[in-house]
């Protein structure tokens, strides 16, 4: 979906999307389409690429912060059509929200490292498209449907090294849905209630204390692993908005060559943001094995997350 599609969509003027937003296209699913349909696309080209079965995954860990439904559990909703792959395996829910990729790979790096696991599929499939809230377009333009499936394994080539992270929940009411849950049940919905059931931002706020924290946290994790900037290869940033990750990248002190953005095409796929940028860095051989990225980001909650792994 182009921005000008959306701005006749929803009676914008023209070039509003691009001048105060930032995000030049994203992408939908179709009508036909939901998160469990991608899920399935994702794993099937994971498991090509990395040339395994899907019987040699014994473990399958979801790390979304949309639901499909709200039960059952995400990992057994996204594997609806893959259960004659996976017959016997573990599965589990891992939810930071925009964090829960990078949550998802400290858990399953400590369950290796446990020898309970030998390889794990993460999936990240979120459809933001149906709950965003077109009264407020600055942040509805933002987001963007997809999913991202990642088979990892113990190797010791490459590796978790460590992660800092934090929650403010003081910031928990900048960036939510109300409704859906106990508090605002399905049952308690009408038309003067409709905007409890959407995404709301207060885009200021979370902005402010990001920008205080976050540098923190950031310095905080190179220090204790004695690295710097000159030894980091990549940083792979939630891909929040284009005017968030200006701000991130400079309050962090991160180098403009080391930092990747790809929220202008794909907009903000909330927790498959960071591992599709993973991806594309891979892709297009910004990020070789053996070299350390920075996967970076902040979540609703709030909760701001840093981890470094040697690729």
């Amino acid at each position: 979906m182009t921005s000008q599609q959306l701005e006749v969509r929803h009676s914008l003027d023209s070039g509003w999307i691009s001048r105060h937003v930032g995000v030049h296209t994203r992408y939908y699913c179709a009508p036909d389409e939901d998160a469990a349909g991608l899920a399935r696309i994702a794993t099937l080209r994971a498991l090509q690429a990395s040339g395994l079965e899907s019987s040699q995954v014994d473990l399958v860990v979801a790390a979304c912060g949309t639901y499909q439904q709200p039960l059952p559990y995400r990992a057994a909703t996204l594997l609806r059509d893959m259960a004659d792959w996976f017959p016997k395996v573990t599965s589990f829910d891992v939810d930071s929200t925009c964090l829960s990729f990078v949550v998802a790979c400290q858990v399953i790096a400590n369950a290796f490292a446990l020898g309970q696991h030998r390889r794990a599929l993460i999936l990240c499939s979120e459809v933001t498209s149906p709950g965003l809230d077109w009264r407020h377009p600055q942040a509805a333009a933002l987001f963007g449907d997809g999913a991202v499936a990642m088979v990892v394994e113990r190797d010791e080539r490459s590796g978790w090294i460590d992660a800092c992270l934090r929650t403010f929940p003081e910031g928990r009411e900048w960036c939510q849905i109300p409704g859906g849950g106990s508090k605002f049940p399905p049952s308690r919905y009408d038309s003067s209630s409709f905007g409890e059931y959407l995404f709301q931002m207060d885009g200021r706020e979370l902005y402010r204390l990001v920008a205080e924290r976050l540098p923190v946290l950031v310095d905080d994790l190179l220090k204790r692993n004695g690295l710097s900037w000159d030894e980091i290869a990549l940083v792979l940033p939630h891909q929040a908005s284009p005017s968030a990750m200006r701000l991130v990248r400079q309050r962090i002190g991160c180098p403009v060559d080391k930092w990747f953005s790809v929220v202008g095409h794909l907009g903000n796929m909330v927790a498959a943001s960071i591992p599709a940028a993973l991806h594309l860095a891979v892709e297009q051989r910004r990020l070789e094995r053996g070299q350390t990225a920075m996967l970076l980001g902040t979540s609703a909650g709030v909760s701001l997350g840093a981890s470094l792994i040697t690729y």
